[in-house]
């Protein structure tokens, strides 16, 4: 054969319903397969068949453009009714509720999206090795850290140099880590708290249906967008669910504190909005947690976007 069409024909000349085939081939009488349960359906077009369509449609065509069409002044008025969310994505992250408008969950010593024009390329890791990480990434390297820290465990020194060992931070990694500041966090009464909790959730991952005016006020409901996050820490207590985020950023006084804890109001209201509704519990308290000040600062449920 020197074609698949050559094995196809093949076959349907030998097809009980390939007759209009054996007619145009003049094959004479062949064995028919009269055993196939599978019945075809074979049609011979003729080449000028395409051309009658074209020039019937062109036709067609010619009609339309000659008949007139009275002009409507209110289609200059009209306005799309949901032009209001049109504005905004159908999938969100919870950073995203804080204004930031990339999910930089872990890039909080890096300038806002506001204060520059183009998104920071990754350093190559060449370039990590003479020049040192950046901040985002050294808050990277924090969270994995707090990812798997065992509240319970050694030292944070020997907790590091393990995790180094087992391939879930790199030497570089470790090194930028301010050991100090998560002793200070073992040593704290939150800490003392998630010890002390039966369940601990930690990098908990979620997705959940939300209507667009809580994510927006000005937004009219009725329409659902995809929320998205990951919380740092959550554990239970017989209160409810407590929120906690670990936050790398450098604090220099009162000022900026409260500043970064308004900025980050919304992302924590976003957490409980989620967590609520999955564990169908109460939030009893959403905690930022500073490491850079050790300070644990009490975000009151129910505040707006910052």
């Amino acid at each position: 054969a020197g074609s698949y069409s050559d094995w196809l024909l093949s076959l349907l000349l030998c097809a009980p319903e390939g007759e209009p085939l054996r007619a145009i081939a003049q094959c004479g009488a062949l064995p028919l397969d009269e055993a196939d349960p599978n019945p075809w359906l074979v049609q011979v077009h003729g080449a000028d068949e395409g051309a009658e369509t074209e020039a019937s449609e062109q036709s067609e065509a010619a009609e339309d453009r000659e008949a007139p069409i009275a002009f409507d002044p209110a289609l200059l008025s009209w306005q799309y009714p949901y032009e209001a969310f049109t504005r905004i994505p159908a999938k969100q992250t919870a950073t995203a509720w804080k204004g930031r408008i990339l999910d930089e969950e872990l890039d909080e010593d890096a300038p806002s999206a506001s204060e520059r024009s183009t998104r920071s390329l990754r350093q190559p890791e060449f370039r990590k090795a003479s020049h040192g990480l950046s901040a985002a990434e050294q808050g990277t390297a924090t969270h994995l850290l707090l990812q798997y820290l065992d509240f319970s465990g050694g030292s944070v020194s020997s907790q590091l140099a393990d995790l180094v060992k087992d391939g879930y931070l790199t030497e570089q990694q470790a090194a930028a880590v301010n050991a100090s500041n998560v002793e200070r966090l073992l040593a704290s009464p939150i800490a003392d708290e998630i010890r002390a909790a039966q369940s601990v959730y930690r990098e908990y991952p979620f997705s959940i249906l939300v209507d667009a005016s809580e994510a927006d006020p000005a937004l009219p409901g009725g329409e659902e967008i995809l929320l998205q996050g990951v919380v740092d820490c959550f554990f239970e207590t017989e209160e409810g669910l407590v929120v906690v985020d670990f936050k790398t950023d450098h604090i220099r006084d009162d000022s900026a504190l409260r500043a970064r804890v308004r900025h980050y109001e919304p992302q924590l209201a976003a957490y409980s909005l989620a967590l609520g509704r999955i564990f169908e519990k109460k939030i009893a308290r959403r905690v930022l947690y500073f490491l850079s000040t050790g300070t644990a600062v009490e975000v009151t449920p129910g505040a707006g976007r910052a």
